[in-house]
């Protein structure tokens, strides 16, 4: 087994590549390769250690086929999956180095299950309670858009694999299909646009979890596929809301009106936009980071797969050639406003 890190900060222009005193002298026959997913509007290389906070990074052992991959993250920051090749980094709210370090195993590993209490799952309940008030709110903009913002403001949604991976997998697809149901009945609102942004990556990192704990991928069971068959019929409704907000806002910019409102704050002083420009920006922000993170989960459930072999297996568990084609174009997982 051989063993490289790389810290990286994610507010300072530093970084530092190392080999820990555990690894052996040797050359490794592997290395570690790094890549954010937004572009720096500097020009900054994407293979930059040097990351904003917030940011995505994937990580990636090349050759991908030197075995059976495990990382292990050090900082602010989480990983969509422990166990995979490739994984993507979350960084972290907080200033500070984050350092990840990678395992190569012959064997296929799982993570042990964890039965430590975590308080945080009380936020998904509350947002649960949060949802079915704001449904009641369907056919009223403002009240819909208001309490919207509330929930922004009031329920931190993302909290990490450990969080997600308390709660079943059936959960987050019935989660899902409710989300989409209301997204086709509700006005646009770019507060109601993060709010769904955040609950599908939070979905995706609940596969990441199920995936962590499955050593034999083939072994995965049904709820896996039908959790991933929601996050894709979400992904897909996602798009299809950014195609309407971007169209509604060039007829705004076209017709001489304001592309967004600044209306409200964040709770923090900050100013919100507001209009269909605010809701394309929300969804063009999160929807290619969402969907790559998708596709690095089908990646790992089916490891050594061509792409041929990826779309049949698809299929097989029940998803059309569009949902497939959604999934597996990594070309097209990045898009310009």
């Amino acid at each position: 087994m051989k063993l490289r890190a790389i810290s990286m900060c994610p507010w300072v222009m530093s970084a530092l590549l190392i080999l820990p005193s555990c690894a052996q002298t040797a050359k490794p026959r592997f290395e570690i390769k790094t890549r954010t997913l937004g572009h720096a509007p500097d020009g900054s290389p994407d293979s930059r250690r040097d990351v904003g906070i917030g940011e995505r990074v994937e990580i990636k052992v090349v050759p991908e086929t030197i075995g059976y991959v495990e990382w292990v993250i050090q900082g602010d920051a989480v990983e969509s999956n422990r166990f995979g090749n490739p994984a993507i980094v979350f960084m972290g709210g907080s200033p500070g180095a984050v350092s990840f370090s990678v395992c190569v195993h012959d064997a296929p590993r799982a993570a042990p299950p964890s039965f430590k209490k975590i308080p945080a799952m009380e936020k998904w309940r509350r947002l649960e309670a949060q949802l079915m008030e704001i449904e009641k709110l369907a056919g009223q903009p403002s009240a819909f858009e208001s309490h919207c913002d509330k929930i922004c403001a009031d329920v931190l949604l993302h909290e990490g694999l450990e969080a997600a991976a308390r709660e079943s997998l059936a959960r987050f697809s019935l989660l899902l299909e409710e989300i989409s149901d209301l997204s086709r009945r509700a006005p646009g609102s770019s507060s109601w646009a993060e709010i769904q942004s955040q609950l599908l990556e939070a979905s995706a990192l609940r596969l990441g979890a199920c995936l962590d704990s499955t050593a034999e991928k083939s072994a995965l069971e049904d709820d896996f596929w039908k959790l991933l068959h929601a996050c894709t019929v979400t992904l897909d409704c996602q798009y299809k809301q950014f195609e309407v907000a971007r169209r509604n806002a060039r007829k705004r910019i076209k017709n001489d009106s304001p592309p967004a409102v600044l209306v409200g704050t964040d709770g923090n002083g900050v100013v919100l936009p507001k209009g269909p420009a605010a809701v394309a920006s929300a969804f063009g922000n999160s929807l290619p980071d969402l969907r790559y993170l998708l596709y690095v989960q089908v990646l790992n459930a089916l490891p050594g797969t061509t792409r041929g072999q990826q779309k049949e297996a698809l299929g097989g568990h029940g998803f059309s050639k569009d949902e497939a084609e959604l999934l597996l174009n990594p070309l097209e997982c990045f898009f310009k406003q």
